[in-house]
């Protein structure tokens, strides 16, 4: 199976290198949970990075809190931007049926509208503990 990582273009290629050396053994610190979680869709060498980290044999993930919380950030990334279109896509989507549509689309529309999802993200400073 092929490495998303190799797609990455030259520049990027040092983005990811460089997170993987950062976050490696800084896995069990809040701030590097902090860091990662502030990342946002569009940091795609850093996110990559930290996955292929996650994605290895590593002894710091061996303990709670934090594979449990890794392991969140990854289900959170894996799974994508939330795409649904708010509380009107149900009525396309019943239109659709009822016109007598059949497609694939129509299937991934709902899949997309019924699916599980989560966010994580860091706690506000209101809620933070020492």
């Amino acid at each position: 199976m092929m490495q998303r990582w190799v797609l990455l273009p030259e520049a990027e290629l040092g983005v990811f290198r460089t997170t993987i050396a950062f976050i490696e053994q800084r896995l069990a610190e809040r701030a590097t949970l902090e860091w990662a979680l502030g990342l946002e869709e569009r940091d795609v060498a850093k996110r990559m990075g930290v996955l292929e980290v996650l994605s290895r044999r590593n002894d710091r993930l061996k303990k709670e809190p934090w594979r449990t919380a890794w392991r969140l950030v990854e289900e959170s990334w894996e799974s994508g931007p939330i795409a649904r279109e708010g509380s009107v896509a149900k009525y396309d989507i019943a239109d659709r049926i009822k016109s007598g549509e059949r497609s694939g689309a129509l299937i991934a529309s709902i899949l997309n509208l019924v699916r599980p999802s989560i966010k994580v993200a860091p706690f506000s400073r209101l809620l933070s503990f020492p």
